[in-house]
């Protein structure tokens, strides 16, 4: 049974969790024992149906993100996925969007995205040594790689430095 936010220690103090406590904390997917794949794939936030489940990228994107895994013929079972935050924001409205503002303040919301990225992302990133670190969307590049223009960017390895990461999220 997925946890709420206001059950894990990480979201402690974050502004998400405090204005929807209730949110599911959205764990991130760790790979089946038996994977030899040592890759990370980092999303954006959750949607509907991974609130509902529980778990990244099992909804509308996740089924893109499959057929294109089926077309790499990359078994899934042996990603780890997280998403840049681990709670859905409501109308899925990323919290440092300017949309946002209808539910939280642009202060707040850097606050939060910071928070999840420092109890929740860069745990795993610095958790080993990564063969590959793959990032789903603009804001993903934006959070982790510290790059915009997800189009300019496409396809382009780039060093993903968590301490650098870390100093831009404090």
């Amino acid at each position: 049974m997925p946890k709420k936010v206001s059950e894990v220690q990480g979201c402690q103090g974050c502004p998400m969790a405090a204005l929807f406590p209730d949110n599911t904390f959205v764990a991130p997917k760790l790979p089946h024992p038996d994977s030899d794949l040592i890759r990370l794939v980092i999303a954006e936030a959750p949607g509907k149906e991974e609130q509902e489940k529980g778990e990244p990228l099992v909804g509308g994107s996740g089924r893109i993100f499959d057929s294109l895994l089926r077309s790499a013929r990359i078994n899934r079972a042996g990603l780890t996925i997280i998403n840049t935050i681990q709670c859905r924001p409501p109308n899925n409205v990323y919290p440092t969007s300017s949309n946002a503002k209808s539910y939280i303040t642009k202060q707040d919301g850097l606050r939060a995205v910071n928070q999840c990225i420092t109890n929740h992302v860069l745990p795993v990133i610095r958790s080993r040594a990564w063969d590959r670190l793959d990032l789903l969307g603009d804001l993903a590049l934006e959070h982790i790689a510290l790059k915009k223009g997800i189009f300019k960017w496409r396809g382009s390895p780039l060093d993903i430095d968590p301490e650098a990461i870390q100093e831009a999220h404090k």
